[in-house]
């Protein structure tokens, strides 16, 4: 399951962005008990951040599935922030 969480109208840098992150990845993270089963739930989050990850919905969210399919590929249950992939954005931005 994908649960999409988006910040929208803040101003945050980066070290609140990451604190921010790992608070959720807390609260969201448990183990269930199923009948005969015990079920972990993880948590893996891409953040991307505007205006340097993109200036538009589209690529901002573009960017920040590219960082959550990067924690997926490394083992799942984390964060990472599309900076961190070495990768520049696809858009372009017009002044």
């Amino acid at each position: 399951m994908n649960l999409w969480y988006f910040l929208r109208d803040i101003m945050i840098n980066k070290y609140e962005a990451k604190a921010k992150a790992q608070r959720m990845i807390r609260q969201i993270e448990r183990e269930l008990v199923a009948p005969g089963r015990l079920m972990r739930v993880t948590v893996s989050m891409g953040i991307a951040n505007a205006p340097l990850d993109g200036v538009t919905y589209e690529l901002l969210y573009q960017n920040a599935d590219k960082a959550h399919y990067s924690v997926k590929n490394d083992g799942k249950n984390g964060y990472r922030f599309f900076a961190d992939l070495g990768e520049e954005s696809s858009g372009t931005v017009c002044l």
